[in-house]
């Protein structure tokens, strides 16, 4: 089975990328600095994530390690990603790899974006096309 280790994995972005490869029949790994509802919740969707780090959880049976931008260029699993030669992404590049194939749509701005997002939905789902959401 593929295998993803994800540093700052109690995140809003590294998380739903987690998502999406547990999705796509990955075992996904991780860890974070800090506990959170949102890790219990990965938790229970059967990640495998620790408080704290470990580089001993790290070896090359990992297809990636995915890390937020807040991971120092120093934390040891992800140096010990590096040395094993694991592709070691930032989440703005991963997620770039997993969008990069497709259409994407993206709302973003101050102002109107939960409104803009029904619109647009409504207009997909009335389109009769066929969709893939990440969300």
């Amino acid at each position: 089975m593929k295998k993803i280790y994800c540093i700052g994995i109690g995140g809003i972005g590294v998380s739903a990328l987690a998502r999406y490869y547990l999705s796509r029949g990955y075992e996904v790994f991780g860890s974070d600095k800090n506990d959170s509802a949102l890790i219990e919740t990965l938790k229970n969707e059967g990640m495998d994530i620790i408080i704290g780090q470990d580089e001993a959880r790290i070896d090359r049976s990992f297809e990636k390690v995915i890390y937020s931008e807040a991971v120092p260029a120093h934390q040891e699993e992800l140096q010990k990603a590096q040395k094993l030669g694991i592709p070691s992404l930032k989440y703005n590049l991963a997620l770039s790899e997993v969008a990069n194939p497709h259409k994407l749509i993206a709302i973003s701005g101050t102002h109107g974006k939960s409104t803009t997002t029904s619109l647009v939905s409504l207009i997909l789902k009335n389109s009769g096309e066929s969709f893939y959401s990440v969300i």
